[in-house]
Formats: C-alpha cells, structure tokens, sequence
C-alpha cells in the first residue's frame, strides 16, 4: 500500500507541476491591460511570414522598429483595408490603438536592428 501511495504522489506531482507549466499568462498580449495608448502614427500594414499575421509597423527612428499585432483583427476600417490582399502586399497607414504588452517568452523569429513586437486594440487604419 505505501508503494500505490507513492506512486500516486509522484503522478500528482508530476501532473501539476505540468499543467502549470503550460498555463498561460492572462495578463499579457490582447488579454492584457493597456500599457500605453499610441496616438496617429505613420506606418505600414504588412504580413508577418513568421506568425502568419498582419502586422501594423513603424520606424521611431535609425535602425528601430516597432510592430504590432492587432487584437481587433476584424475592425471595419482594416478589413476594408485588407479586403482582396495578398500576403505579398504592404499598404502605407496611419494607425493609433491601445498598445497591450506582449507575453513573456513569445517567439518572433529572427529579428534585426532594436525591434519590438507588441498588441494592439486598433481604433485607427486608414490609408495614407
């Protein structure tokens, strides 16, 4: 009975110490608060390859760029946008949106230069 009793420890354990692993942050990326709001900005709204998602994008300066994913991918004025594009295509935008911080560990492939990927809650896309 003692070796049932620790076998199923160990399983308990094991079990839990898994499942924990594997929860995600809720507290990060969309389901996050705001971080910070980012006021009409000039960019671009191009496919990111690596997360098979659009992807709105600027340049704060040299060698620096910041990018975000939208959380409201079905906003009116970025489906509009969007209608009848292919992946190959990028559309210079203004955008602005309540800016959400990405969750610890998320994978963004190979980047260059100071890059940074974020969420946002679109409340902008419009054509430049």
């Amino acid at each position: 009975m003692k070796q049932f009793s620790a076998s199923l420890s160990i399983i308990i354990f094991l079990f839990l110490l898994i499942n924990s692993s594997c929860k995600k942050d809720a507290d990060c990326g969309c389901d996050a608060d705001t971080q910070s709001y980012l006021p009409k900005t000039a960019g671009e709204l191009v496919y990111n390859q690596y997360k098979s998602k659009w992807m709105l994008s600027y340049s704060p300066g040299r060698g620096a760029f910041k990018n975000y994913f939208p959380c409201n991918a079905n906003q009116d004025s970025l489906k509009a946008i969007l209608q009848g594009a292919n992946q190959t295509q990028s559309f210079v935008v203004w955008f602005s949106g309540n800016v959400k911080s990405p969750c610890a560990g998320e994978d963004f492939g190979v980047t260059t230069g100071i890059t940074t990927f974020e969420d946002i809650t679109v409340d902008l896309v419009s054509r430049n």
